[in-house]
C-alpha cells in the first residue's frame, strides 16, 4: 500500500517535535504547510489530530511532555481547521496548505507564522 499523504505529513511532525524542542506545536504546523504546499490541508489536519493522539497513548514516547505538546496540538489544529473554513468560504474547495499560508499572509496573521518562516527546520525526512 502507498503511503498516504497523510502518513508522510504525520512522520514529519513527530520529527520537528522531537528534533526542535525550541519551536512551539504552532511552528511544526507552520513548518509543516511550508513542506508541503501543495497537500490538501484537511490532510494535514489529519496527520495532526493522529500525532496529538498518539502523543496521549502511553506506548509512544516522543519527549517528556507529550501529554502538554498533545494538548497544544489539539488547540492549534482548531485554529488550523478554522483557517481552512474561512479559505474554503473564499476560494472553494479542495484547501491546499499552500492557500491557507497565503491566507495567513495576506490577513496578517501570526499565530501560525513566525516573523521569518525561513527560519522552521524543515528538511527533516
Amino acid at each position: 500500500m502507498p503511503i498516504t499523504h497523510a502518513e508522510l505529513i504525520e512522520e514529519f511532525v513527530a520529527d520537528f517535535i522531537v528534533s526542535n524542542e525550541d519551536y512551539s506545536v504552532r511552528d511544526a504546523i507552520a513548518a509543516t504547510v511550508k513542506k508541503f504546499p501543495n497537500y490538501m490541508a484537511i490532510d494535514a489536519v489529519f496527520a495532526f489530530v493522529s500525532m496529538a493522539s498518539a502523543l496521549e497513548q502511553p506506548i509512544f514516547r516522543y519527549t517528556d511532555n507529550d501529554k502538554k505538546i498533545s494538548a497544544q496540538l489539539y488547540r492549534s489544529i482548531a485554529m488550523f481547521i478554522a483557517d481552512i473554513y474561512a479559505v474554503e468560504k473564499l476560494k472553494g474547495w479542495p484547501v491546499t496548505c499552500v492557500q491557507v499560508s497565503d491566507f495567513w499572509a495576506e490577513q496578517g496573521d501570526t499565530f501560525f507564522l513566525p516573523p521569518d518562516l525561513t527560519q522552521l527546520n524543515t528538511n527533516l525526512t
